[in-house]
């Protein structure tokens, strides 16, 4: 099988290749800078698989990096702790998520997982200790969520801590 991976340079998605790789999985990766690829998977003793160039947000891009797999995983989100980029986080990664789901399941692929990190479980913003950030990539990655749910030959996502 060929597994799409984005994200795959971040924290989830590079332990994510490997994980897809052991499991003797094919994977591609959709990234923005190639350069970051070696440093992502190195450590992990990852070898650097096929990869596509392009942006998650970019319907051209997705299709590209779609076309001849069979799975995809998608891990790739914008984060920052600047609570001035809140917006911009919502945004990218809603329209992201609806550009590499909506365009793997136009594609058949089966099975299509979406997944971030524990930064989206953290309390709201008015229920912090002041210690903890604000919540907003957990917003921004669950947003695009209900719309996805709602596709016909969905099947239930399961949510579970990383």
């Amino acid at each position: 099988m060929k597994v799409l991976v984005t994200g795959g340079t971040g924290f989830v998605g590079s332990h994510s290749v490997k994980a897809i790789q052991d499991a003797g999985h094919e994977v591609r990766l959709l990234v923005r800078s190639p350069e970051r690829i070696a440093p992502a998977l190195d450590p992990l003793g990852v070898p650097a698989p096929e990869h596509v160039v392009g942006d998650v947000t970019d319907p051209e891009s997705v299709r590209r990096a779609v076309e001849g797999c069979d799975a995809v995983l998608h891990a790739a989100a914008v984060f920052t702790y600047d609570a001035r980029k809140n917006r911009e986080m919502l945004d990218v990664n809603a329209r992201a998520t609806e550009a590499v789901l909506g365009t793997a399941r136009d594609a058949g692929l089966d099975p299509i997982v979406h997944v971030s990190s524990y930064v989206a479980l953290i309390p709201r913003a008015g229920r912090s200790t002041g210690t903890r950030p604000c919540r907003t990539r957990g917003r921004s990655t669950a947003a695009p969520r209900p719309r996805a749910s709602g596709w016909r030959g969905a099947s239930r996502a399961r949510e579970r801590p990383s």
